[in-house]
């Protein structure tokens, strides 16, 4: 079993290589290795549940910059299988984060990305089988030779002002398209503000939510942003359904408490958007 955690194996299907010695445990001549105490307990109980499956022979690589410079293309076009499967995203990728598994090649978003695709390559495979019909287009050879520009630049040499200026435009013309294709489906309108105006906010916090160059905490934030703001163009709606629906059940009796508070909340927020005073 090397380092991989048998018990991850056979409760998570997840490919876990252990690194803490503390976790181990000699049965029959063999070391076993463990991802936590709790596992090692189960393990000890009875070891034989967890040895039914044997590690698999094939398992996913992470390759080195020497090994992705004459590594395959990338399958599903670069784009990460990660986002794809556990955000429903397209995320196109830098090419710095790749995978080598059954003799194909997996471009990922970043190492967070990697360390999941490792763990658990059939899960994601299955999931981004194939990509969504509506997708920005693939970015050219030229686009490629801008995006070698804008290293070199970050590596302190020297870039070309305008090099980096077609960069920018042909960067953020993908993201771009991503948020006009979201915007035409989703049709956000905001209480208080027009068709333009809401699809303007939608493409604002659409374009921050995708920034690549956001942190962890700061995705999560933009993120919230944005789905809080669909949320909010959803309220006029949800609270006429509910209006309709509160005479009716009050009338009777199958007017509940949870409907109250639910009907109250989406009225204070109603008037917080507007600024009404209670």
């Amino acid at each position: 079993w090397l380092q991989f955690c048998p018990v991850s194996l056979t409760l998570g299907n997840e490919l876990v290589l252990c690194q803490d010695p503390s976790f181990t445990v000699e049965y029959q001549h063999n070391i076993y290795w463990m991802i936590s105490e709790a596992y090692m307990k189960l393990f000890i109980d009875d070891p034989e549940s967890f040895l039914t499956l044997t590690l698999p022979e094939e398992r996913p690589l992470l390759l080195n910059a020497t090994e992705r410079k004459t590594s395959l293309t990338p399958q599903l076009e670069g784009y990460c299988p990660v986002a794809l499967v556990d955000r429903k995203e397209l995320v196109k990728t830098s090419g710095f984060h790749s995978v080598k598994y059954q003799a194909r090649v997996y471009s990922l978003q970043n190492l967070d990305a990697v360390r999941k695709f490792l763990r658990r390559p059939t899960r994601y495979l299955r999931g981004a089988s194939s990509l969504p019909n509506k997708r920005p287009p693939a970015k050219s050879a030229h686009e490629a030779s801008l995006l070698e520009a804008l290293v070199r630049g970050r590596g302190g040499k020297e870039c070309d002002p305008a090099e980096m200026l077609t960069f920018m435009q042909a960067s953020v013309a993908e993201l771009i398209c991503q948020a006009l294709v979201d915007v035409g489906d989703k049709r956000p309108l905001y209480p208080g503000k027009t068709g333009q105006e809401s699809a303007l906010c939608f493409l604002a916090k659409f374009l921050r939510a995708k920034n690549p160059i956001n942190t962890e905490m700061s995705a999560q934030k933009v993120r919230t942003q944005l789905e809080d703001f669909l949320t909010d163009c959803a309220l006029p709606k949800a609270l006429a359904e509910l209006s309709k629906t509160k005479d009716a059940k009050e009338a009777d009796g199958t007017w509940t408490s949870t409907d109250q508070r639910i009907f109250r909340e989406l009225c204070a927020r109603f008037d917080a958007i507007f600024k009404l005073s209670p």
